[in-house]
């Protein structure tokens, strides 16, 4: 089928829908050849510019292809405009993007040299750091060598010193004659008298019901030693044995005086002795001895850091 109307004695035109005869139409030839066209047009509408869905797209830009319209452009300058205002527009990107990559190379190297300043000055830090460290460990050095002098220093002071502990306390006592009646119950053959003492008192007792210390220094390292050693030699040492007014059964405590620093490293000494079950502690000359058994060897102790080898 055609999209022509062929009448009886004509054809009828594909756009203006016009019907010719017989004596307008073309001869028969031609006619046969018309009815084999899809779409015959007369000569007027022939002159026209075609109005198919082909030729309206093209008129408005767009291609059929298929279904689907696709714009194309009706001439060459079209395309020319498009590619100069698209370049215009990479250009100017472009322009925008160097400038951007010039700042922040520019960021970059401002950043890059803060960072190598700081790094100079990192080093010069960490290399105070060190010297200080190394100065911190001399001071601390010669700071524990003087603190050993002066513990030294203070014990040597206390060489002729002794310290009385669990006398009761007397009315109206003299502590001389306290002392006195000690190195009688103990028979000292040394006479012990005011000459022979520098200082000899009781200090208050912290304790509520505890009497204090009597604290006493000879002129001479003898008197110490000699009481020291006889009070050694007697176990279960009471005040009853020195036949005073006021007696009690409490051991009677005689002692080296400590300087401080010994004293607190004495009193670390004899807690790790408990725990660790020595049976010996004591002090000579203001030294401090461990003996952990009858068998084995003696231990002074002269600083903290010894207390870890018990």
């Amino acid at each position: 089928m055609t999209n022509n109307k062929v009448a009886q004695n004509g054809i009828t035109c594909s756009e203006c829908s016009q019907c010719y005869n017989g004596k307008n139409v073309p001869d028969s030839k031609n006619v046969e050849t018309i009815e084999n066209v899809p779409k015959w047009r007369c000569g007027k509408c022939a002159k026209k510019p075609l109005t198919s869905s082909n030729s309206i797209a093209s008129a408005n830009g767009l291609k059929l292809n298929g279904k689907k319209p696709v714009r194309t452009y009706s001439n060459i300058n079209d395309v020319y405009n498009m590619f100069v205002e698209l370049k215009k527009d990479l250009k100017s990107f472009q322009s925008g993007l160097v400038e951007s990559i010039k700042k922040l190379q520019a960021r970059i190297e401002a950043n890059a040299e803060c960072f190598d300043e700081q790094n100079r000055k990192l080093k010069q830090c960490f290399e105070t750091i060190g010297s200080l460290k190394k100065e911190n460990e001399e001071l601390r050095r010669d700071i524990d060598a003087i603190k050993k002098k002066q513990t030294e220093s203070d014990q040597r002071m206390r060489c002729n010193d002794l310290e009385i502990r669990g006398v009761p306390l007397q009315p109206n006592e003299n502590v001389i004659c306290i002392l006195q009646s000690l190195a009688m119950a103990l028979r000292s053959l040394l006479l012990i008298d005011e000459h022979c003492i520098v200082f000899c008192y009781r200090a208050n007792s912290k304790e509520e019901g505890v009497p204090g210390t009597i604290f006493v220094r000879f002129n001479h390292h003898a008197f110490k030693n000699d009481l020291l050693r006889r009070r050694c030699a007697v176990r279960g040492f009471c005040s009853r044995l020195m036949r005073l007014p006021v007696t009690s059964d409490e051991t009677v405590f005689v002692n080296e005086s400590l300087c401080p620093e010994r004293r607190v490293l004495f009193k670390k000494a004899n807690e790790i002795r408990k725990q660790k079950k020595y049976r010996y502690i004591w002090t000579r000359e203001g030294r401090i001895l461990v003996r952990q058994s009858d068998t084995c060897s003696v231990m002074a102790i002269n600083c903290l850091a010894d207390l870890d080898k018990l």
